[in-house]
Parts: structure tokens; sequence; C-alpha cells
């Protein structure tokens, strides 16, 4: 507990949660989100908050701290959402519905790990791992470049397959 608690409470989540969204409160988003975000596991509920936040566990105390979420206006359902964690934000395209922001952000809490160095330095980075250092690496996560590590996170893909474009792949 020291670290915060295992278990994300979407109550004290839902506490600090800024609705930055364009279209405010009558965005339909952020009742998408939530939904989402209820139907998570726990588990998916911490990769989101190392998604946005780059930690898994909200801490005891949460006097100060907030999260925004706000409109990336500019992309629509072929990106994925990308994240500030330096600032705790998220950015949520202009989704049509909540299946896609939900297939949308489950992968990207699961594949867009870029952020973490630890995690690029074992997976497909590892020029001189042997052969018994494979099993360290993600085999479904798409492929980072050294470059992709320290922007900020966003992808985009066909006929709703997520696809990770390099050149928005960006963490911050």
């Amino acid at each position: 507990r020291v670290c915060g608690e295992v278990t994300v409470d979407l109550e004290v989540l839902r506490g600090i949660v800024k609705n930055k969204l364009e279209g405010g409160d009558a965005d339909p988003v952020m009742g998408w989100l939530w939904a989402t975000l209820e139907e998570f596991t726990n588990e998916e509920r911490k990769q989101f908050l190392g998604f946005v936040w780059g930690r898994e566990r909200l801490p005891r105390d949460t006097s100060g701290l907030q999260l925004e979420v706000r409109t990336q206006t500019s992309h629509g359902d072929e990106h994925l959402p990308s994240s500030h964690t330096c600032f705790n934000a998220v950015d949520i395209p202009c989704y049509s519905s909540q299946q896609v922001l939900r297939d949308k952000l489950r992968y990207a809490i699961v594949h867009c790990k870029a952020i973490d160095t630890d995690f690029a330095a074992r997976g497909p980075l590892a020029e001189d791992a042997d052969d018994d250092d494979e099993f360290l690496a993600d085999p479904d996560a798409p492929d980072v470049e050294e470059s992709d590590v320290g922007s900020d996170r966003d992808g985009n893909g066909a006929d709703g397959e997520s696809e990770l474009d390099r050149s928005q792949c960006r963490v911050s």
C-alpha cells in the first residue's frame, strides 16, 4: 500500500478526472470512457493508469491530482488514443462509437508501452539478446524504434485493425 492501492477504484478515479473534451459534459465520449473502464478488469484498469500516468496504482492520497481527458479533434476511428504521462492527460480521437473507443483503448493500453524504456530494452530492440532472453519480449507488441521513445503515443490502421504507424507513435 505504500506505493498505492492495488485495486483501481473508479469512484476515486472519477474524483480526479477533469473533462476537457471539446463537447464538455454533453460529449458522449466521456460516458463511453466510463462505461469502458467499468467493463475493464482491474488489470486492464491498471494498464490504463500505466498508459496515462506511467504508473499502475492510484496513490492513497489523491488530493491535488488530476487526469485530463481531452478531445483529439483531428483524429477519428482509425487512430489510437494518445497519452501525455508528464501532464496526466489522455487525448481521445473523435470516435464514432463506444465499441471503437473500447477496442482502440484496449489496444493502446496493452501495446503502446514505448515510454517504458525497460520494456523497449528487453523487447524487440535488444539486438544482443540471446535465445534465453526471448521470453522477456511481448510477441504481440509492435516493433518500436529507439527514436520512438521520448515522444507521444498514437497510431492508426485500416479497416478496424490497429497498426502502429511509427511516424505517429509518440510517448511523452
